[in-house]
């Protein structure tokens, strides 16, 4: 009889065990993400500088230097496990076009911040790279069309408490710029798209 109960107590310890193993082990999760976004521009600055083109040719550029701030909405239905709706900013973004074609590269880092129900202090939802290809010179637009239209990615990690947890945010993002560099944006597909063209480029990185 005790090697019976022996036996079952190590059966037991083993099931246990098994599942403690198996709750501890994670699975793969990917969540829809969709919002929208509207920023106003801060501290505008210009430079222009000579560049080039396609086989050194020469070419005028221009770089813009300025803060976007704004909100981002959560379009429902909420499907991720992050609020995300919130302050959404850029504290520098570096635009740099060609003068000559209209093309150009915006970059910053995005962050959204917002406060948790309970009113506690403010919290980073995400963080990270944000890259646009753009069409067009503010407020310079031949159609008549003012709004210069951006599209590309982000690349954000994501936050719990202070600490990143390991998730990232990725999206296809869409822009479109006034010629007061504030910007209306979305991404996500519970959003209609803006009829952007998917706009690429190679760059060298620099700027003026």
């Amino acid at each position: 009889m005790k090697r019976l109960i022996v036996a079952l107590s190590l059966g037991s310890l083993i099931w246990v065990g098994s599942v403690a193993l198996a709750s501890a082990v994670t699975g793969p999760e990917i969540d829809k993400a969709n919002a929208t976004i509207q920023v106003a521009a801060t501290k505008v600055t210009a430079i222009q500088c000579p560049g080039f083109n396609a086989g050194g040719v020469n070419a005028p550029y221009e770089t813009w230097t300025f803060g976007w701030k704004g909100t981002e909405t959560n379009t429902p239905p909420v499907s991720t496990n992050y609020n995300l709706t919130g302050t959404f900013t850029v504290p520098k973004v570096t635009w740099t076009v060609d003068l000559a074609t209209g093309r150009g590269v915006l970059t910053g880092t995005a962050t959204l911040k917002n406060v948790p129900p309970d009113g506690s202090k403010v919290e980073t939802i995400y963080s990270g790279a944000l890259t646009l290809i753009t069409q067009g010179i503010p407020g310079q637009d031949a159609a008549g069309n003012d709004a210069v239209p951006a599209r590309g990615w982000m690349n954000a990690a994501t936050y719990k408490g202070t600490v990143k947890d390991g998730g990232n945010l990725l999206a296809n993002v869409e822009f479109e710029i006034n010629p007061a560099f504030g910007a209306n944006g979305q991404f996500g597909d519970a959003n209609p798209s803006l009829g952007i063209p998917d706009y690429s480029v190679w760059t060298n990185h620099q700027a003026c």
